[in-house]
């Protein structure tokens, strides 16, 4: 079994269920697990095209003790509990039972199959995501920088197997140790860890695909552009997904982002679109 996860907070569930719409529509070979950061007790179920998905609230994880610690010291501080409680509720799903679990942030939107993600966890214990930003000193030295303050890998999209458990819960640990921007203790929130599985875990994948988390940090390394009106990240690869964050809308606004902006656009049709049918 296969399920997408993310972790979100009540007030963002209307985007949240338009990141479930958009994996939509593939042959329904996976579900989607919401988790809320409010105290909700039960299920809420529901279907988005082909996709099941389910909203739970924090009483799903009572009986995680790590979680629990992290609700205490998180607590004042909803954005760090919601991210460093990322590992646990993955770590939590492959306990249910499935095979491989994919976190995304609820700020992706997916515009191709995304089959092949799972398919990637294979043979993998994890799959990690690229920020691609940047790499050559001489072309943009802040940006190149912010590879070594941030991280290289993205934290809103990772991957793990059954395989991958000791991993997400050394990932969890480290959260509960700190969940801060500190640039100078050489932490960011609960991303900069990642940087760390490829070499200290086993059957680490680094996901080569440049249509995927196509962002705003990556407009340099990953060039868009319309092919026969599809758009292309390097002229190669297909957008599979993009992470819609604030900056990325204000480069929208200011027109250097047309490519994204056209998806971004064709994404609010089709959601206006499956709301009318689902209403």
């Amino acid at each position: 079994m296969r399920t997408f996860c993310t972790v979100s907070t009540r007030s963002h569930l209307a985007q949240t269920l338009g990141l479930v719409r958009s994996v939509s529509g593939y042959g329904g070979q996976w579900q989607f697990r919401i988790l809320v950061v409010e105290p909700e007790q039960g299920i809420v179920e529901g279907m988005e095209g082909d996709v099941a998905y389910s909203i739970e609230g924090l009483h799903a994880l009572r009986q995680e003790p790590l979680a629990a610690q992290l609700m205490d010291r998180y607590r004042k501080r909803p954005d760090n509990l919601r991210w460093s409680l990322k590992p646990v509720w993955m770590d939590y799903l492959l306990e249910q039972g499935f095979d491989e679990v994919i976190y995304v942030d609820n700020d992706i939107v997916f515009f191709e199959d995304p089959t092949f993600l799972f398919d990637e966890l294979k043979d993998a214990s994890i799959l990690l995501n690229p920020h691609w930003r940047i790499i050559e000193p001489d072309i943009d030295e802040d940006w190149f920088l912010v590879n070594f303050r941030d991280g290289v890998y993205n934290g809103g999209f990772v991957g793990a197997s059954q395989k991958g458990r000791e991993a997400l819960q050394w990932w969890a640990r480290c959260c509960e140790f700190a969940c801060e921007k500190d640039h100078k203790r050489g932490l960011f929130d609960d991303q900069k860890y990642l940087d760390l599985m490829p070499a200290a875990f086993t059957d680490v994948k680094v996901l080569q695909h440049r249509g995927c988390n196509v962002a705003y940090w990556n407009n340099y390394e990953n060039m868009r552009s319309l092919e026969v009106g599809k758009v292309m990240i390097n002229e190669t690869w297909p957008v599979v997904f993009v992470h819609f964050t604030e900056d990325l809308f204000k480069q929208m606004d200011k027109g250097t982002e047309p490519e994204l902006k056209q998806l971004w656009q064709l994404h609010l049709v089709r959601n206006a679109a499956q709301t009318e049918v689902d209403g």
